[in-house]
């Protein structure tokens, strides 16, 4: 996403649907840090869950970062306003195609609860089949952690 003044609404919108589901939405010229902003970036895109990538603008530096993000495997959720013009080589990414910020609002929660009902469903079925593995639901937010026995160092083992 650009940092133009006419995205701001976008950004606005993206962080409101976020915070709706108790989840952190951040920009890099929103950090106050002086380190170089290529740097904040990757480590942004390897330490997010998800990303969501704006490409109203597209400008090379978020293809570029799409591309960062998609060969980490990350989830990816790509918007545009619709009209915006998609290069050939990036037209098969599912991309919602919003009109207005209430039409991005009500599509974005979708696609960010779809996103979540797929992973859930995941680690639900790797949960059932791994030993000592507890799947921990809260705020939106799901993790897998590996149970501990008592014992340091011993793992927990479920009955089958």
């Amino acid at each position: 996403m650009g940092f133009r003044e006419e995205l701001e609404d976008t950004f606005s919108t993206i962080q409101g649907v976020c915070k709706e589901r108790k989840l952190n939405c951040s920009r890099t010229d929103q950090d106050p840090t002086t380190s170089r902003v290529y740097q904040r970036i990757v480590s942004e895109i390897r330490r997010a869950s998800f990303i969501i990538v704006d490409v109203t603008e597209g400008t090379r530096n978020v293809y570029y970062e799409l591309g960062y993000a998609e060969a980490l495997g990350k989830p990816i959720i790509v918007i545009a306003k619709e009209g915006t013009d998609l290069p050939f080589d990036t037209r098969d990414i599912p991309t919602t195609l919003y009109h207005n910020q209430t039409g991005l609002k009500k599509m974005l929660g979708n696609r960010i609860d779809g996103l979540f009902e797929v992973n859930t469903k995941a680690l639900r079925d790797y949960a059932r089949h791994a030993t000592g593995l507890i799947l921990i639901e809260s705020r939106g937010i799901r993790r897998l952690f590996r149970a501990r026995s008592p014992v340091r160092g011993h793992r927990q083992s479920s009955p089958r």
